[in-house]
C-alpha cells in the first residue's frame, strides 16, 4: 500500500516538474524574443541615422572635386615650362660629376702610390737599422762567450768523481742484498716462535678453562646444600675435616668404578674414632662419618681386592677387602662360586656381581665420576705447569727475535740514509756534470750559431741596401705624378661646382610647384577613395535596414506563437498540482501507520535481546561455580595424596599449624624456597664441549688479530718506505727536468731563462709550476706570454721529460703552427739535434721545417675521390737535383 501511493505521488511530481520547466522556458524564451526585437528596432533606428550622415558627407565631396579642378591646371602649365631648361641642366652636371670622379679616382691612386713608396723606403730603413743593431748585438753576444778551457778541466774532473760515486752505489747494493737475506731469516724465526706461541697460548688457555671446569664439578659434587648439616658439622668441629673424595687416591684406570661403589661415601667426614660418638640429632639432609683409621682387624685376603687399589679410605678398608675386581664381566660371573659369604665381585666395566644380585653401573655423569674428574684434574694442572714453562722459554725466543729484527731496521734505516746522502751526492755531481756539459755544448753551438747569423745579417744589410735605392727613385716618380692629377683635380672640381649652382637654381623654382602638385593629386585621390567608400556604405546600409525589418517581423511573429500553449500548460499545472496534494496527504497517513508498527516491532525484538543475554550471563556463571567445585576437589585430593605420600595425616597437620598460620604465607614460603632451588641451576654437562667449542673460536680469532696487527704493521713500513722512495725519485725527476729545461729554453729562444718551482713542502702533494721569462720580458706570470712563446715553452718542458726518459719515437702535430720563420728554425735545429738518439715523426705545413726533415711522406688526390701516399727522401731528392 505505501509503495503504491509513494508510486503515484512521485509519478505526479515528476509531470508537474516537467509542466513547470516547459513554461519556465516559454517564458524565458518570450523575453529573449522581446530582448532581441528591442535590439533589432534600435540597431535599425542606428542604422537610418548613419546613411543620412553619409549622404550629406557625399555632397561635401563633390562641392571640394569642383573646387580643386582650375588650381590643378594651372600647376600642369608652369611644370611644363621648367621642365625643358630643367632636362638640358641635368646631363651637363652628368658629364662634370664624371670627369671630377675621374680626376679624383687619378688623384687617390697617385696618393696611395707615393704613400705606399714612402711606406716601403721607411720599412727598409728601420730593417737596414734593425740589421745594424742585431748585428752589433751579436758582435758583442760573440765577444762575451765564456773560456771553454777551464769548463772542460772542471767537467772532466765531474766526471771522474761520478764514477767513483757509481762504484759506492755498487757496493751499498750488495750491503743491501745482505741484509735482506739476513732480515728475512730473522723474520721467519720470529714468525716460527710466534706461532709456536700462540700455539702454546692456546693449548695453556684450553687447559686452564678445562681445570675451571673440573674444579667446578668436584666443588659442585662435594658441596654440601643444607646450610643447618654445614652448621652442625662447625658445631662439633668437624667443618674442616677431609671428604672422602677429597683424601683417597685410587689406581690408574679403576677411578670410574671406585666412584661408583662409593658414590654414597665420598661426601663423607673422615674423623677421629671418638668424634663417632658424638652424634648430634637428626636432620633433614642425611650425612656421614668415617673413622680415618683404618681397622687393625681388616687383612688381605686371597686374590684381587679393592682394598689394594684403594688407599686412604679409612674404616671402609675392610668393606673393600670384600670385593674382588676383575678385567670384565665375564671374568666376574667365573669367579662368583668362589666367593665367600658376604663378598662380592666387581669388573672394570661397571658390572657388581654377589650372591644373588648385580647391580649395572650407568653411563651418566655426576657424582660417580669424581675420582675420574681429580685424576683428570691433577694431571692438568701437571701438564698446565709444563706448558707455561715451555710458553716462557717461547717468549724469551720471540722477544729475542724481535730484538734482532729492530737490530736489522735500525741496521737497515742508517743504510738507506747513507745511501739517500750519497744518491743526493750522485745526483748534485750528475747534475753539475751535465750542466758543464750542456753548458760546454751550448757554448760551442752558440758561438757558432751567432758567427752563421752575423755572416747572414751582413748579407741582408747589402741586399737591403740595394733595395732601398730603386726604391727612392720609384718615390720620387710617384711624388711628380701626384702633383700633376692634383691639378686636374682641381680644374674639375671648379667646373662642377658651376652646374651644380645652375642645377640648383632650377630645382628651387620646380620643387614648390611640384610638391603642390602632388599634395593636390593626394588629395584628389583622398576625396575619390572617401566617395567610393560613402557609396559602397549606402549600399549596405540599405541591406542591412531590410534584414533587419524582417528579423523584427520575424520575432513578433514567434512571440505570439508562444503565448497560446502557455495558457493550456497553466489549468494542466493547477489541476496536477490539486491531484499530488491529495496523494501527499494519503501518503503521509500511510507512512504514519508503518511507522508506528515498526516501532512496536523494534521494542519487541529488543526486550527478547535482553532476555537472552541474561539467560547467556547465568548459564556462564553457573559453568564457571561448577569447574570451580571441581578444581577444588581436584586439588584437596592432590593434596591428601601429597600428605599420604610424606607420612603425614591433614587432621594432624592442622592441629599443629600456627593460629594466625595463612595460606599466602606459606605459598611465598614456597616460592621463595623454589627460587633458590632454581637459583642454583643444573649442572651442564655439555659445558666441556662449548668450552671447547669456544675456547677453538677465540684461538682462531686470535690467530687472525695476529695475523692482521702483522699484516698491518708490514703495510705501515712498506707504505713508509714507498713514501721515502717517492720523495726520493720525485726529487731526482724533478731536479732533473728543471735542469733539462734551464739548458732547453735558451737554446729554443736565443736567450732568457726558465725553470720549475713547487707549490708546497710536501713532495707527495706538491703542484709543479712553470716560470718562464724569454729575453726582453719580465712578466710574472707564464700567462702573460704570446702564443708562440707558450708553445716554445711547452716544447722546452716536453724535451726535458723526453730526455730524461725518452721513447724510441715521438711525433709532433704541427707544434710550428703559432711559430714565426725564425722561431720555427730554432725549433727545426732542436729536432734535428735530439733526433740522433730518438725518431721523430712531425706533421708541418711550414716550408723551413720541412727542409729540416730526412724524408717527406704526404697525400695526394690525383683522381677524385683516390688517395695516393707519396714519400720523398730529401738527401735523395738532392743528389738527383745535383
Amino acid at each position: 500500500m505505501l509503495d503504491r501511493h509513494q508510486q503515484q505521488f512521485y509519478e505526479t511530481t515528476t509531470r508537474i516538474a516537467r509542466l513547470e520547466q516547459d513554461q519556465a522556458h516559454r517564458r524565458s524564451r518570450e523575453a529573449q524574443l522581446a530582448n532581441d526585437i528591442a535590439t533589432a528596432r534600435r540597431d535599425l533606428d542606428e542604422q537610418r541615422q548613419v546613411s543620412e550622415g553619409d549622404q550629406e558627407r557625399l555632397a561635401v565631396i563633390d562641392e571640394r572635386f569642383e573646387e580643386l579642378l582650375p588650381e590643378h591646371e594651372a600647376l600642369e602649365e608652369q611644370l611644363d615650362m621648367l621642365e625643358q631648361p630643367l632636362a638640358e641642366a641635368t646631363p651637363a652636371l652628368e658629364a662634370a660629376e664624371q670627369q671630377w670622379a675621374d680626376a679624383e679616382n687619378r688623384w687617390r691612386e697617385a696618393s696611395r702610390d707615393a704613400d705606399r713608396s714612402q711606406d716601403q723606403l721607411r720599412d727598409l730603413e728601420q730593417r737596414i737599422a734593425r740589421l745594424q743593431a742585431e748585428g752589433q748585438r751579436r758582435r758583442q753576444q760573440r765577444g762575451e762567450l765564456a773560456d771553454m778551457t777551464a769548463l772542460q778541466n772542471e767537467h772532466a774532473d765531474y766526471q771522474a768523481r761520478l764514477e767513483e760515486a757509481d762504484q759506492r752505489a755498487d757496493a751499498f747494493q750488495v750491503e743491501r742484498e745482505q741484509w735482506q737475506q739476513r732480515y728475512s731469516d730473522a723474520k721467519s724465526a720470529y714468525q716460527q716462535a710466534v706461532a709456536g706461541r700462540d700455539e702454546q697460548r692456546a693449548a695453556l688457555s684450553q687447559q686452564q678453562g678445562e681445570l675451571a671446569s673440573l674444579q667446578a664439578l668436584m666443588d659442585a659434587a662435594l658441596a654440601d646444600h643444607d646450610p643447618q648439616l654445614s652448621e652442625t658439622l662447625a658445631a662439633h668441629g668437624l667443618a674442616d675435616a677431609p671428604r672422602l673424595g677429597e683424601a683417597i687416591s685410587v689406581s690408574q684406570g679403576w677411578e670410574r668404578v671406585i666412584s661408583w661403589l662409593l658414590a654414597p661415601w665420598l661426601n663423607a667426614r673422615l674423623v677421629a674414632a671418638h668424634q663417632l660418638n658424638a652424634l648430634p640429632e637428626a636432620l633433614a639432609t642425611e650425612w656421614c662419618l668415617i673413622d680415618q683409621a683404618p681397622p687393625s682387624t681388616a687383612t688381605a685376603g686371597a686374590g684381587h681386592r679393592l682394598s689394594d687399589l684403594v688407599k686412604g679410605a679409612g674404616a671402609l678398608t675392610e668393606w673393600l677387602a670384600s670385593i674382588h675386581y676383575v678385567d670384565t664381566a665375564e671374568a666376574a660371573e667365573a669367579l662368583l662360586p668362589t666367593l665367600a659369604p658376604g663378598e662380592s665381585v666387581v669388573s672394570q666395566d661397571g658390572v657388581w656381581r654377589g650372591r644373588g644380585w648385580l647391580h649395572q653401573q650407568s653411563n651418566g655423569e655426576g657424582v660417580d665420576a669424581l675420582l675420574v674428574t681429580r685424576r683428570r684434574f691433577e694431571e692438568l694442572a701437571a701438564e698446565r705447569e709444563r706448558a707455561e714453562e715451555a710458553l716462557a722459554l717461547l717468549d724469551e725466543q720471540c722477544e729475542a727475535a724481535n730484538e734482532t729484527i729492530e737490530t736489522l731496521e735500525l741496521t737497515r734505516e742508517q743504510q738507506a740514509d747513507q745511501e739517500r746522502d750519497h744518491a743526493a751526492t750522485r745526483q748534485q755531481l750528475a747534475v753539475q756534470e751535465q750542466r758543464l756539459a750542456q753548458c760546454l755544448e751550448h757554448l760551442s753551438s752558440r758561438a757558432t750559431e751567432l758567427d752563421d747569423e752575423l755572416a747572414q745579417l751582413q748579407e741582408d744589410e747589402g741586399e737591403l741596401t740595394l733595395t732601398l735605392e730603386e726604391q727612392r727613385a720609384r718615390w720620387h716618380t710617384a711624388m711628380e705624378q701626384l702633383e700633376t692629377a692634383a691639378e686636374a683635380r682641381e680644374t674639375s672640381a671648379e667646373q662642377r661646382h658651376r652646374q651644380r649652382e645652375q642645377r640648383e637654381q632650377l630645382n628651387q623654382q620646380h620643387a614648390p610647384l611640384k610638391a603642390r602638385q602632388q599634395a593636390l593629386a593626394l588629395e584628389r585621390e583622398r576625396l575619390k577613395a572617401e566617395r567610393d567608400s560613402l557609396r559602397a556604405q549606402q549600399s549596405r546600409s540599405s541591406d542591412t535596414e531590410e534584414r533587419l525589418s524582417l528579423r523584427i517581423a520575424e520575432l513578433e511573429e514567434s512571440r505570439e506563437m508562444l503565448v497560446e500553449p502557455d495558457e493550456l500548460a497553466a489549468e494542466e499545472l493547477e489541476e496536477l498540482l490539486h491531484q499530488r496534494e491529495q496523494q501527499e496527504r494519503r501518503l503521509n497517513e500511510t507512512r504514519q501507520q508503518a511507522q508506528a508498527l515498526a516501532e512496536q516491532l523494534r521494542n519487541d525484538e529488543l526486550a527478547r535481546q535482553q532476555h537472552e543475554r541474561n539467560l547467556e550471563q547465568s548459564r556462564e556463571q553457573l559453568q564457571q561455580r561448577r569447574m570451580d567445585v571441581q578444581a577444588l576437589a581436584l586439588k584437596a585430593a592432590t593434596q591428601d595424596e601429597q600428605l599420604a605420600e610424606l607420612g603425614h595425616d591433614a587432621d594432624a597437620l592442622a592441629s599443629t599449624l600456627a593460629s594466625d598460620a595463612s595460606e599466602p604465607a606459606w605459598q611465598e614460603r614456597l616460592e621463595s624456597t623454589s627460587e633458590k632451588i632454581r637459583r642454583l641451576g643444573a649442572i651442564n654437562l655439555a659445558a666441556i664441549e662449548e668450552y671447547d667449542q669456544q675456547a677453538e673460536r677465540r684461538n682462531y680469532l686470535e690467530a687472525q688479530h695476529a695475523e692482521l696487527t702483522e699484516a698491518l704493521e708490514t703495510l705501515e713500513r712498506a707504505i713508509k718506505r714507498i713514501d721515502q722512495e717517492t720523495r726520493v725519485r720525485f726529487r731526482e725527476t724533478f731536479d732533473q727536468v728543471n735542469n733539462g729545461l734551464q739548458t732547453l729554453f735558451p737554446r729554443v729562444f736565443g736567450d732568457g731563462a726558465a725553470w720549475l718551482t713547487l707549490t708546497g713542502d710536501d713532495l707527495l702533494e706538491t703542484g709543479v709550476a712553470i716560470m718562464a721569462r724569454p729575453p726582453g720580458k719580465k712578466n710574472s706570470t707564464i700567462h702573460l706570454l704570446s702564443g708562440g712563446e707558450k708553445a716554445l715553452t711547452a716544447l722546452s718542458l716536453v724535451f726535458a721529460i723526453f730526455q730524461l726518459n725518452p721513447a724510441p719515437f715521438c711525433m709532433l702535430d704541427e707544434v710550428d703552427a703559432p711559430l714565426d720563420d725564425a722561431n720555427v728554425g730554432r725549433y727545426a735545429k732542436l729536432v734535428k739535434e735530439m733526433s740522433e738518439s730518438v725518431q721523430f715523426i712531425y706533421i708541418t705545413h711550414n716550408k723551413i721545417a720541412m727542409e729540416a726533415a730526412e724524408r717527406l711522406m704526404g697525400v695526394t688526390m690525383q683522381e677524385p675521390g683516390v688517395s695516393r701516399l707519396v714519400s720523398v727522401g730529401i738527401d735523395e731528392a738532392a743528389e738527383l737535383v745535383d
